[in-house]
């Protein structure tokens, strides 16, 4: 989501595609495909961390989050919310300026910890999401 967009008028679109039984819902730069079988929270653990270590390959916080970007929600490993949780905190990372570490484990202890006031900023457009989510096909 642009800094222009609103977060209502964001879910005011994806409730209408609930209504018509998908919900794509692009957050961020992530479009996030939500259907009844596809789990919805923010948060992962540090084997999502190692998954997307091996499947990208990174030599910087960057390649690990222009993968999760594009193929993230496509992976059968990772949940919509799981995505968008672990780009946010990437994303904290890179722009705090901290190092890369190789270590996904490492990566997932340093990226919990800056995480704080990133879901702060995050936690009404999550809830907005998960409401949306939650209407389903019914919506409207």
């Amino acid at each position: 989501m642009t800094s222009e967009q609103h977060p209502s008028q964001s879910t005011e679109h994806a409730v209408q595609q609930a209504s018509q039984g998908k919900l794509n819902y692009d957050f961020d730069g992530i479009t996030l495909h939500l259907t009844g079988d596809r789990q919805l929270q923010f948060d992962y653990e540090p084997s999502d961390m190692r998954v997307a270590y091996r499947r990208s390959t990174p030599s910087s916080w960057q390649d690990i989050i222009s993968w999760m970007e594009k193929k993230g929600t496509f992976d059968n490993e990772f949940t919509p919310g799981e995505v968008v949780a672990m780009v946010e905190d990437l994303r904290s990372l890179k722009q705090g300026g901290e190092q890369f570490t190789d270590n996904p484990d490492q990566a997932f202890q340093e990226a919990h910890q800056h995480r704080g006031h990133n879901n702060q900023q995050h936690q009404q457009l999550h809830q907005e999401i998960l409401a949306a989510s939650a209407q389903g096909p019914n919506a409207r």
